[in-house]
């Protein structure tokens, strides 16, 4: 299975890998960290089970479109994070 992780800039995207990893795989922090598609590969019981694709966030820069797009193309699952506003609400 290929699940990749797409959304807005610090959406969560890395931290939400992390998670599903139950291991620190990739940075997280208050500024982006994510500067272009990297795969990790999650093994259950020593099989590979899951690949994770870590995306940059979707923002200012269109250089990361035709990435996404590849990505999108090969993936069997599609998580969108994205950030809520600053009162909690959903934009």
């Amino acid at each position: 299975m290929r699940i990749v992780l797409i959304g807005q800039v610090n959406a969560g995207k890395s931290c939400l890998l992390n998670a599903f990893a139950q291991e620190i795989r990739c940075a997280v922090g208050p500024l982006p960290t994510t500067s272009r598609a990297t795969e990790y590969l999650l093994e259950l019981e020593g099989r590979p089970t899951v690949t994770l694709v870590d995306m940059p966030g979707l923002g200012e820069r269109t250089e990361t479109m035709p990435e996404l797009l590849a990505q999108a193309e090969r993936a069997d699952l599609i998580v969108w994070g994205r950030l809520r506003d600053a009162a909690g609400a959903r934009a």
